[in-house]
């Protein structure tokens, strides 16, 4: 396995592993992560938006010249009034199942860490929902720690 920089030859693939993430994701919250009957075309609108972004990141873990995995990333300002000024968001990571338990995870967020420091980021995000618990672990085994509690109502 390797973990490379994205290029457009490899769009569709990527499309297709966000399009899979996204589906088993939307089993998770009926309520907030519900999929709309356009949900491909609105995922192919999201998937270009990160692509685009100025200062956005993405790589892929291949597997035999083959897509198996992605994680997106930006370079975000934090907020104007902490000493942090800048933050590497990591926005997606996904390893498609039957690659999963190979360490693919820790190795593309480690790629991402580099990519981030490289250019002189220091401090990073990353968010996970909470139904997936071996994904915190994951994070945390990292040194990741919470900080921010995201709660949701619906009326």
């Amino acid at each position: 396995m390797t973990i490379i920089p994205y290029n457009d030859s490899h769009y569709q693939a990527l499309l297709n592993l966000c399009i899979d993430f996204k589906q088993e994701s939307a089993g998770v919250s009926d309520t907030f992560d519900a999929l709309a009957e356009d949900h491909q075309t609105a995922i192919a609108d999201y998937i270009d938006q990160q692509l685009h972004h100025p200062s956005g990141y993405t790589l892929l873990a291949m597997h035999q010249q083959t897509p198996v995995g992605f994680i997106i990333g930006a370079d975000v300002k934090y907020f104007p009034f902490c000493q942090i000024k800048r933050i590497g968001h990591i926005k997606e990571l996904f390893v498609a199942k039957n690659h999963r338990g190979r360490g693919l995870c820790k190795r593309l967020i480690k790629t991402m860490e580099k990519t981030f420091y490289a250019q002189g980021i220091r401090h990073f995000k990353i968010e996970t929902i909470v139904h997936y618990p071996n994904n915190a672990d994951i994070y945390k085994s990292l040194g990741y720690n919470t900080f921010l509690l995201d709660l949701r109502k619906s009326v």
